[in-house]
């Protein structure tokens, strides 16, 4: 297979494969993701090919900052495991990447092989859970704290909160996330101060995945929790990324857990909250 095999730059007509494969894999991976990852970083995501020209496996990756990229698809068509094609994509990305801090979420059973290539520094887990929303039992908290959709004006003060999270800055990704066509976010401040913040985004009018939900505690996460499934038909397929030792939330109780993610730096990463995270964004390669 090495003979034949070529790495070259992605095409528009590689889209469909490459969601084909995440969706074979069981991933939550949707255009958007695709989208939004190349409006980050355009040249970032690299093609496997056979002697056809067929797309055979994909690496993306994206600039979090000047000195750090995070890996967010790692993918090999199934039927074509074990042919080195993986490795090929790998040492291609190394050569983009230089010296650069590497970060990527690993599911658990490639945990091993990640830190054998360096990825030696974990710096919290996290459970998939996929299910269909069919919560109707009608909630009202009671509680000082005002949810407003995020808006041009609120963004500064979202960023700074974000900031207390993340010893790095996440501005340009999550303006590429958040904003956009089939997406909303929620952002809820006491007095004049954000204390949390929960993204979606849809997949179809039935199917969406909860991206993010950040707060200083339980009853603020519960508050932007209920804002985001009034925004969610019943009966629509859902998925999410629970933070480990975070119980799941009574609204989500039927929904079944998949894969355990590992969050992994090739650099020790210190200063991450992660008491403040709920629902984690990523994506589990």
């Amino acid at each position: 297979m090495d003979s034949k095999l070529n790495i070259r730059s992605y095409r528009n007509e590689d889209m469909k494969v490459l969601l084909e494969m995440t969706s074979e894999e069981g991933w939550s991976f949707s255009e958007i993701d695709c989208r939004v990852s190349l409006k980050v970083d355009p040249e970032g995501l690299l093609v496997a090919e056979d002697e056809t020209g067929m797309p055979i496996g994909f690496i993306r990756l994206f600039s979090m900052t000047s000195n750090m990229t995070y890996v967010n698809v790692f993918v090999v068509r199934k039927d074509l495991h074990g042919n080195g094609i993986g490795k090929k994509l790998w040492e291609a990305m190394l050569k983009v990447t230089k010296d650069n801090t590497l970060v990527l979420d690993g599911v658990s059973q490639m945990k091993g092989w990640y830190e054998k290539r360096g990825f030696s520094f974990e710096a919290h887990s996290a459970r998939s859970f996929h299910g269909t929303f069919s919560f109707q039992e009608s909630v009202t908290l009671r509680n000082s704290y005002n949810i407003v959709p995020l808006s041009d004006d609120i963004w500064s003060a979202l960023i700074a909160y974000d900031k207390q999270i993340y010893p790095y800055s996440r501005e340009h990704v999550l303006r590429a996330w958040f904003c956009g066509a089939d997406r909303y976010t929620a952002v809820a401040f006491l007095d004049k101060s954000v204390v949390g913040y929960a993204n979606i985004h849809w997949k179809s009018k039935k199917e969406c995945n909860i991206r993010v939900l950040n707060a200083d505690n339980d009853v603020i996460a519960d508050t932007l929790l209920l804002n985001l499934l009034q925004h969610i038909p019943l009966g629509s397929k859902v998925s999410f990324i629970l933070m480990e030792g975070k119980p799941i939330p009574k609204y989500l109780s039927n929904f079944k857990s998949s894969v355990t993610g590992h969050k992994l730096f090739t650099k020790e990463m210190t200063g991450i909250q992660t008491d403040k995270i709920i629902f984690h964004m990523c994506h589990t390669i």
